[in-house]
């Protein structure tokens, strides 16, 4: 075998293995299913924010500092009316740790509930409906 011939032969070859071993696995890349996203059928999801006493929603970090009486509750089960709902944990943890990064006094900071906000998706096209779940009422401090 010449040269070009041996190196075409390994490069088939090497793709048969890549094929062979991808199909075992049941990952086909880049024909991928992302089993992590195609098993999960979710219509809801829900973010920690605050709203203003305009009723204007903010995110938690638009705030400089924070003056709650205690922390927030942000267990799901905290919303009990919105359950079932989608959340992601992490972000859950780290709006908490950001507002206890930022709690001080403010006796004259204007007032600010944080709330869950659910959104929720439906069968008929069109945006999704939002439903607030109050977790706490604190004072908040915007730059």
């Amino acid at each position: 075998m010449r040269r070009p011939d041996l190196a075409r032969a390994g490069s088939v070859l090497a793709l048969l293995a890549y094929l062979a071993l991808a199909r075992a696995a049941g990952n086909l890349y880049p024909f991928s299913s992302f089993n992590m996203y195609s098993t999960e059928r979710v219509h809801s999801a829900s973010r920690i924010v605050a709203r203003d006493d305009q009723g204007r929603v903010h995110e938690l970090d638009e705030y400089t500092a924070w003056d709650c009486p205690k922390p927030p509750d942000i267990r799901p089960d905290a919303c009990p009316a919105q359950w079932p709902f989608y959340y992601i944990p992490y972000l859950d943890r780290e709006a908490a740790a950001l507002l206890a990064a930022r709690q001080t006094t403010l006796p004259d900071a204007a007032p600010v509930t944080v709330i869950r906000r659910v959104f929720r998706l439906h069968e008929q096209p069109g945006d999704p409906s939002i439903e607030d779940c109050s977790l706490q009422t604190c004072r908040a401090v915007q730059p």
